[in-house]
C-alpha cells in the first residue's frame, strides 16, 4: 500500500505562472536544485504569481527590475531569508525567455546558469552584506575561478568538501598567504551564499580551512606519523578505562595515576589486591591510584597503563 504523499509535492501554482510551473520545476532540477530546495523555489514563484495578478501585470510585463520589486516587497513583508531567492526567480525569466513569453524588449539576457549563479551572487555582496566594490569583484573572481576549477560535468550540488580544500591548495601553491586568506574569504563567502539559497545541501563553507603563517604551502600540516600513533593510544587508553569507572589517566615519565569517578563499577577489593601484589602502588587521595615507574618513552607509558588496567579489570 503506497503511503501518503509528500506535502513537499504538493505546491500549487495559480494566476499568471501557474502554466510554466511544471517546465519550471524540470530546469530547476536540471540546474542541480535538491527536491526540498526546488519545492521552495516554486513556493516563491506562487507568490511571484499572486504577486503578479495583485498588480495586474502579465508574464509579458515581467523582468528583473520587476523582480527586484517583487524581492523588496517580500522583504518588506518580514519573509525569511531562505523564502526568497534572487537566482531562482532569474532561471524562471530564463525559462519564460526560451519559452517565448517575455516581450521582445524586456527580455532578460540569456546567461549560463553559472554567469547567472555569479550575478546573482554579486547582487547579494551589495544590497545585504554592503560590501566596498572592489571587494565584490575579488569576491565574485574567486567565485568564478572556483567553478571553473570543478571537473568537468560537476554540478554545484555536487561540490564536496575535498573540492573545496582542493580549490583553496591549487590557490596557495600559486599566490602568497595574503593572497589565498583574500581567495579563502571569497570562497566561504560564495558557498554560505549558494547553501542559503538552497543550492548545497550542507555548509560547506568550513571546508576553506584556515590559512595562517608563513609555511610554503600556506595551509596547515597534518601531525607527524609518531604524534599520531601517540594520539591513537592515548585514545584508546581512555577507552579501555571507562568501564572500569576511570574519570583520568595520567602517565608521565615518574608514575602512572589513575582518578577514579565517584562509586566507580570496579571492586574495591581488586584495586586493594593490585596494590599487594605491587609495592610501587599507592593511593593518593580517596580516589586516585598512583603506581611509580620510570618510564621515559610514551610507548612505554602506554603499555604500562594498559597492564594496570588489565590487571584492574581481570
Amino acid at each position: 500500500m503506497p503511503g501518503p504523499a509528500s506535502r513537499l509535492s504538493r505546491v500549487v501554482v495559480t494566476g499568471p505562472l501557474g502554466p510554466f510551473a511544471e517546465t519550471y520545476r524540470r530546469e530547476l532540477r536540471r540546474r542541480g536544485y535538491t527536491p526540498r530546495s526546488a519545492v521552495n523555489e516554486l513556493r516563491q514563484a506562487a507568490r511571484l504569481s499572486r504577486w503578479l495578478e495583485d498588480h495586474e501585470l502579465m508574464v509579458a510585463r515581467l523582468n528583473r527590475e520587476r523582480v527586484e520589486e517583487f524581492l523588496a516587497f517580500q522583504r518588506a513583508g518580514g519573509r525569511h531569508r531562505s523564502e526568497w531567492s534572487r537566482p531562482g526567480l532569474w532561471c524562471l525569466l530564463d525559462v519564460l525567455e526560451n519559452l517565448g513569453e517575455l516581450k521582445h524588449e524586456e527580455r532578460a539576457s540569456v546567461a549560463s546558469p553559472g554567469e547567472t549563479l555569479l550575478a546573482s551572487f554579486e547582487t547579494y555582496l551589495f544590497t545585504e552584506r554592503s560590501l566596498a566594490s572592489g571587494t565584490v569583484r575579488g569576491y565574485v573572481d574567486h567565485a568564478r575561478r572556483f567553478l571553473g576549477w570543478l571537473p568537468a560535468g560537476t554540478s554545484l550540488a555536487e561540490v564536496t568538501a575535498s573540492d573545496v580544500t582542493a580549490a583553496l591548495r591549487r590557490e596557495a601553491a600559486a599566490v602568497s598567504v595574503a593572497a589565498t586568506q583574500y581567495f579563502r574569504a571569497g570562497l566561504r563567502a560564495f558557498l554560505r551564499f549558494s547553501f542559503t539559497e538552497g543550492l548545497l545541501e550542507g555548509d560547506l563553507s568550513g571546508a576553506a580551512l584556515a590559512v595562517t603563517g608563513r609555511r610554503r604551502t600556506a595551509l596547515p600540516r597534518g601531525i607527524e606519523p609518531e604524534a599520531a600513533r601517540a594520539l591513537l593510544a592515548c585514545h584508546q587508553v581512555r577507552i579501555a578505562a571507562r568501564p572500569l569507572g576511570i574519570a583520568r589517566v595520567d602517565a608521565t615519565h615518574e608514575a602512572v595515576q589513575l582518578q577514579f569517578i565517584k562509586e566507580p563499577p570496579l571492586d574495591s577489593s581488586k584495586v586493594i589486591d593490585f596494590m599487594r601484589v605491587h609495592r610501587n602502588a599507592r593511593l593518593a587521595g580517596p580516589d586516585k591510584l598512583r603506581v611509580e615507574a620510570k618510564l621515559a618513552a610514551w610507548q612505554e607509558r602506554a603499555q604500562a597503563v594498559r597492564d594496570i588496567l588489565q590487571q584492574l579489570a581481570a
